[in-house]
């Protein structure tokens, strides 16, 4: 089951591309307006946004990768390893790359994340 790790890993990676190309979309977009009178605006701008577009993308193309492992894994490995790998991977990008605050108390929630990560791939086969 581990040497299948890579999968999700990957899917994870492109997971967390998308949300980061998400944030950075909507970081210059604004608030998003999800009023039934400003809907279909909202809709168009998203759509023709390139980092929303690209995020989409990302996003199907992780879908391929997590089909794979899943048709290789038990669904109660590779699920909370693939959203494990999100947290911490998302966490790690947004204060890089986003320059968000990264307070203690998310630090010690990360690193509880990552004992139990450590604890399901010890036991993985």
């Amino acid at each position: 089951m581990s040497k299948h790790i890579p999968l999700i890993l990957v899917a994870a990676i492109l997971s967390v591309t998308g949300e980061i190309a998400l944030k950075i979309a909507m970081n210059r977009f604004g608030t998003l307006s999800v009023s039934p009178k400003d809907l279909p605006q909202t809709v168009w701008n998203l759509m023709t946004n390139p980092l929303v577009l690209l995020a989409l993308f990302l996003y199907v193309i992780a879908v391929f990768f997590w089909i794979a492992a899943l048709s290789r894994m038990d669904l109660n490995f590779a699920y909370p390893v693939f959203t494990a790998l999100g947290y911490i991977m998302a966490t790690i990008a947004s204060r890089l790359i986003l320059s968000e605050p990264l307070p203690p108390s998310r630090l010690t929630g990360i690193a509880i994340i990552c004992v139990g990560l450590l604890v399901i791939w010890r036991y993985a086969d």
